[in-house]
């Protein structure tokens, strides 16, 4: 058996420990299996095999949807909770009442104050399909500003595939090019970066690049988005929803942390809900590259202080009628809070194709991607020892006096000779 690295061990320990997986019969484990050949080399390989399949993990779907839902999470653990998860349950780090301890706990982990002091250069590697991405990119900005040399690559990768053989090559080059002044020959500017839909790499100067112009798309009635400002004055012109934490939006064609063999998945069936509202442009006239931030102004009201909002912009096939994710945000809201709400979605590149639609959902939760949210105060404080519910209702005003609309950062003047098909 070939032996295993520190890291995979460490990582398999901490995924056995928690799914409650018996070291014996999967690969999760710190201890090394030896398996005597008494048949065919055959057999033996096929065993082998066997014990490194990950199994089939005790479904901890129940445990989510408890209410309330830590004395689930304690249940399933059977009394060995390890005690970071309590802690990270039975605590908001958000809230203003946060006990000087917790306070002092939470402070901890926060390690950004390392990134002021960098001064070596620096790569970060992450992908399009990764959870973690914004992290990554907010890490690249804050160097920046700090001067650090940093370089950046975003592939259309997981989180793992974003660490694996697909950059491999590229980290050796990138740390050859800095050791010994060797032309690096995977990329020839600080940023390379994968254009989704051209499915080509672009290499750029700094990230993100200025944008040619912004398109303004803007929510109209009829579930449409228009390249106008709407004309009607009626303040009625809005659509509406309500999110049900009885029966919460669930999360859709989204990449999980550990998994490496994601692609692109349609979330079409987003689109059929009735807490979902969906906007969609007539079939575009030729192909539209974006690089960088949407951003949604959005003239939004709700029936509770308590709200989340998430905004999923898609490209729907013209084919298949599938509609696809490109980038999304979420964030949770509890405070009333003057319209318009600006918001910022994920950073993404990618070439909208001819004769396709461009389509922005908007909703109230992602469960359980995002913990679902009761809509009560008493959520706010301990989400995790929570039982009271409260459905809420949203509204998005789309007319003359309340534009609510889309703007993409549209860029047409890629140096053709920086871009690898």
């Amino acid at each position: 058996m070939s032996k295993r690295s520190l890291l995979t061990t460490l990582v398999d320990q901490l995924f056995g420990y928690l799914n409650k997986l018996p070291p014996e019969t999967t690969s999760y484990t710190t201890t090394s299996l030896r398996i005597p050949i008494t048949t065919s080399s055959h057999e033996s390989l096929a065993l082998s095999a066997t014990l490194y399949r990950p199994l089939s993990l005790p479904s901890t779907r129940p445990v989510i949807d408890s209410v309330p839902l830590l004395p689930a999470v304690e249940s399933h653990f059977g009394g060995e909770m390890p005690w970071w998860l309590r802690k990270m349950l039975g605590t908001n780090p958000y809230s203003a009442s946060l006990s000087p301890e917790d306070s002092n706990f939470w402070k901890g982990f926060d390690l950004s104050t390392a990134l002021d002091r960098a001064n070596i250069p620096i790569l970060l590697t992450t992908g399009w399909f990764d959870p973690v991405m914004p992290a990554v990119l907010d890490q690249y900005s804050r160097l920046l500003e700090n001067n650090s040399p940093a370089s950046l690559t975003i592939g259309p990768w997981t989180h793992l595939g974003a660490s694996g053989r697909n950059s491999l090559a590229e980290v050796f080059s990138w740390i050859s090019s800095h050791l010994t002044n060797r032309e690096e020959k995977e990329r020839t500017a600080p940023v390379r970066v994968y254009i989704t839909g051209a499915e080509k790499w672009a290499h750029l100067s700094s990230w993100p690049p200025s944008p040619t112009h912004h398109q303004e798309l803007f929510l109209s009635s009829g579930s449409l988005l228009a390249g106008s400002v709407p004309t009607t004055a009626a303040p009625e012109s809005s659509s509406t929803f309500k999110f049900n934490p009885l029966d919460p939006t669930p999360a859709i064609a989204t990449p999980q942390l550990f998994d490496n063999t994601y692609t692109k998945q349609p979330n079409t069936a987003l689109s059929a809900r009735p807490d979902i509202l969906t906007f969609t442009s007539a079939p575009l006239p030729s192909d539209l590259q974006i690089i960088g931030r949407p951003r949604v102004d959005l003239f939004h009201t709700s029936s509770s202080s308590h709200f989340d909002i998430l905004l999923i912009l898609n490209e729907v096939d013209a084919t298949t009628s599938q509609s696809y994710p490109i980038t999304e945000k979420f964030i949770r809201f509890s405070s009333d809070n003057k319209a318009p709400l600006s918001l910022d979605l994920h950073d993404c590149a990618h070439m909208f194709r001819k004769g396709n639609y461009i389509q922005l959902l908007v909703g109230g939760g992602s469960h359980p991607r995002y913990m679902r949210n009761f809509g009560t105060e008493e959520a706010k404080e301990n989400p995790a020892e929570a039982t009271m519910m409260r459905s809420v209702t949203h509204t998005v005003s789309h007319n003359a006096q309340a534009p609510s609309r889309i703007l993409l950062p549209v860029v047409t003047d890629l140096d053709k000779s920086k871009q690898d098909v």
